[in-house]
Parts: C-alpha cells; structure tokens; sequence
C-alpha cells in the first residue's frame, strides 16, 4: 500500500510509464502504446484540455524509475498506462504477456490502470474491464477514457474501480501466490519426470518480495 504521507493529493492525472528510445521496438511489441506515446496531436490535446502528463524520459538508469519515485508516481497519479506485450510478429490469439506492472497499479489504492482490452489475457487473472481497469483498443477510445475518468464526476466511480483492483490483487496476484505456482508448476514436473513428490523433491526457504533498486523484485526459492 502507498505510505499514508503520500496519500494527501494528486499531482497528475494520467502517466506514461516511461518514454523508450527504440520506437521500432516499441512499435513491434507495443502496438497501441506506440501509438499513443507517437501521437504528438493527441498529447498535446490532452494537455491542452488541462491533463497533468507524467512522462518520464529514459536515463542512464535505463528505462525504470527508481522504487522511492515510482512508489511517489503511484500515490499522486489518478491513472497509470500500460499495457500487454506481444511478439514482433503480432498480437496472439490466444493472449499476450500481462507484465507484473499491471499488479502494482492495482496494489496502490490510488491509481487507475488503463490499459490495451484483451480479454483473452485477463480472463485467467480476474481482471474485468470497468471493474478492475479502464480499456481502450484506438487512440480515440484511449483519448475518451483519460478524459472520462479525470472528470470530476467520475471520481467516485474512479475509486470503486481502484478499490476493487487492490482488493482482486491482494487475493490473487501477491508474489506468495506468485511463488506458490511456481512450486506447484515445479512439483508438477518433477512429478511427470518420475520424481516421488514426498516434500523432499522441493524445499521452499522462504517466499519473499526483495526489493532491488532496479524497481524489480526477486522471490528467492531453494530445492533439492
């Protein structure tokens, strides 16, 4: 949860997560979010109608905000973009990589997620559009989206919506469940290999977020 000190206001109302260099790149494996960081006229009408944009540039640092800023960006953004990750090649069928971006926005109980719709790789996670995240699939859905949810009006509806993304986070999406799949997943193919799964196979050390000052964090396991 966001430190109370941070909770007192909003600085910006919508945030790019950061500006990469290689716009092939990000064209190839984020087709929307090419278009919209690509859409200077977009940009600059959103900033125009009185949108605050948070739009960090890459550093030497790469392209992550240290933990202290990001954690600060949470608490004072009313929404954060991201969204899934495909291949060069396109857009699956059957679902794209929802990175872990998505649960740390819905961990803040501050910002809204708006992100790219694809069912097909929410479904499995409980994320529900409208429920859990604000979607669009164009840049004038996405335009619509920020402005609708920046209108004072809108606030409470805004806040039932982050609530209950923190709530959908909190019950599924900790890193302890996190680290509990990957033992069933190892369990699972020690298994098919022949293994006796007699709690010998795995041994957990402990199941534990460690934060790093890259904005990462690790779940350190140890087996036999």
């Amino acid at each position: 949860m966001i430190p109370r000190t941070l909770r007192q206001h909003y600085e910006h109302v919508y945030v790019y997560v950061h500006v990469y260099i290689c716009m092939c790149t990000l064209r190839q494996h984020y087709e929307l979010r090419y278009q919209t960081v690509g859409n200077v006229t977009m940009v600059s009408s959103l900033r125009s109608s009185g949108i605050r944009l948070f739009m960090p540039q890459a550093s030497s640092r790469g392209n992550l905000l240290p933990t202290e800023e990001y954690t600060q960006a949470l608490a004072r953004t009313k929404l954060w973009f991201t969204s899934t990750e495909h291949a060069a090649a396109g857009a699956s069928p059957n679902g794209n990589t929802v990175t872990t971006r998505y649960f740390e926005i819905m961990m803040s109980g501050r910002s809204l997620t708006l992100c790219d719709r694809s069912p097909q790789s929410y479904e499995h996670l409980g994320i529900v559009e409208g429920v859990h995240a604000a979607m669009f699939n164009s840049t004038a859905e996405f335009y619509g989206q920020v402005m609708y949810y920046t209108r004072p009006e809108n606030e409470r509806e805004r806040m039932r919506m982050v609530a209950s993304a923190r709530q959908l986070a909190l019950a599924r999406h900790t890193w302890g469940h996190r680290a509990r799949t990957f033992e069933e997943m190892l369990r699972g193919a020690l298994t098919r290999a022949g293994r006796k799964e007699d709690g010998s196979a795995l041994k957990i050390e402990h199941i534990e977020a460690q934060p790093r000052a890259d904005n990462h964090n690790v779940v350190k396991y140890g087996y036999s």
